[in-house]
């Protein structure tokens, strides 16, 4: 009796820990599949905007909206895209791509600033410090602006797109050019 007992206890822990496991799944993949048809809107509506509404409408949608429309863009340039598990605590990187016939898989970093911000240069430069570390391209995309000291200093190692060429990331369905100013 006292062993058919401790079995019992026993399936019950079990169960109850696949149950709060399965749970914190389900609820971490609805925020993200919440986001992600979001930004499948926003993309579509996109699409129609004139290019010089762009900045302005990407500066208003939700930080984590800003990074799914970034990953879907660049499905649909054909590019091969890695998405994080998570959208914080993600060590600055959104997500990871490739195009082409490249190997190594590039990385991605968005923000999303209200129209007149800068991008911060220690931002910039993180992204450069991380893809000089894994020997691999990178993607900066942020609605704010960019100085120009800033372009000269990490366009050549990260492909940057800022308020002035977002229009153009969006609107062009061509990977292989760098939109760099």
């Amino acid at each position: 009796m006292i062993e058919s007992m401790k079995v019992l206890i026993i399936v019950c822990i079990i169960f109850a820990l696949v149950f709060v496991a399965g749970l914190v799944l389900v609820m971490s993949l609805g925020h993200r599949s919440k986001y992600r048809r979001v930004a499948k809107r926003i993309l579509k509506h996109i699409d129609s905007l004139p290019p010089e509404q762009l900045p302005a409408t990407l500066s208003t949608v939700h930080h984590f909206v800003f990074e799914e429309l970034i990953l879907l863009q660049l499905k649909r340039k054909g590019a091969d895209v890695l998405q994080n598990r998570r959208y914080t605590n993600d060590g600055g990187i959104d997500g990871r791509y490739r195009y082409g016939k490249q190997k190594r898989w590039n990385l991605i970093q968005a923000k999303r600033y209200a129209l007149n911000q800068h991008a911060a240069a220690s931002d910039v430069a993180k992204l450069s410090a991380q893809c000089t570390r894994a020997c691999v391209d990178g993607l900066f995309i942020t609605t704010g602006r960019m100085s120009a000291q800033l372009k000269r200093k990490y366009g050549e190692q990260l492909h940057l797109v800022d308020r002035d060429n977002v229009a153009l990331f969006f609107k062009s369905h061509d990977l292989s050019k760098k939109v760099n100013k």
